[in-house]
């Protein structure tokens, strides 16, 4: 495909899943068509949606959570968008863009500002939009991005995590679990994880050091005190 190539045709509108006001991700959300396709800034590009994830945040900001990233309701004159992950294809790129161009396959994950996954379409900042691996297809990359941020910002931004240190991730099974003991692993971090007995193996094939089966025993009562230097809670264990 010719690099210098600035845009593919694509429809003059889509289709997307949006909602007109809080409450139930289930009973809310509606398929709209006809919706024009935004005007493209010089450092955005257009992406034509392959797969979108569903995220428990998705579901929060449908429950209300939505109000303090936007600072307003929907409403049926001004329904709001759904989503931040995805993968698809690049078919136009703005004026200024330069990391894309046309036909890329790409994964991307949106500012909490402006959700809008759940869509044929998407127009984002090219900084929120990644090469897609060419290990994945399209469907696995589009589970990625946020989970595997979350995890990233955990183990590094947050625990500043170093060779040689000690973590403790509460619900290693689950999605943001499964990223942060392969971040904590790569950095040489010694990691202690819970887990249910059926994801014992997976956990440890993933670079867990020491597996806790939280169905047969606690944390607390198992690792001897300051043995930890961070404690990455999942959310999954409610007697954690």
């Amino acid at each position: 495909m010719d690099d210098e190539l600035e845009a593919m045709s694509f429809p003059k509108t889509y289709r997307a899943y949006q909602y007109e006001n809080y409450g139930s991700l289930a009973n809310k959300l509606k398929l709209h068509d006809g919706i024009p396709q935004a005007e493209l800034g010089p450092q955005q590009v257009r992406i034509k949606v392959r797969d979108a994830a569903v995220n428990a945040i998705d579901r929060m900001v449908m429950e209300g959570l939505g109000q303090i990233f936007l600072g307003k309701a929907p409403s049926d004159r001004q329904p709001f968008n759904i989503g931040c992950d995805c993968s698809g294809e690049v078919v136009e790129i703005g004026t200024a863009a330069k990391r894309l161009k046309v036909g890329d396959a790409i994964y991307a994950m949106t500012p909490f500002t402006a959700f809008g996954t759940l869509a044929e379409y998407l127009v984002l900042d090219e900084d929120y939009v990644a090469l897609k691996p060419k290990t994945l297809d399209f469907k696995e990359a589009a589970a990625v991005p946020s989970v595997a941020l979350t995890a990233y910002a955990g183990m590094v931004r947050h625990a500043k995590l170093q060779l040689g240190d000690t973590v403790l991730i509460l619900g290693g099974s689950s999605c943001v679990g499964m990223f942060a003991i392969q971040f904590a692993h790569a950095l040489g971090v010694r990691v202690v994880t819970t887990t249910s007995s059926r994801n014992v193996e997976l956990v440890g094939s993933l670079g867990a050091d020491q597996i806790i089966d939280y169905t047969k025993e606690k944390w607390v009562d198992v690792l001897e005190p300051h043995s930890i230097d961070a404690v990455y809670d999942c959310g999954m264990e409610p007697s954690a």
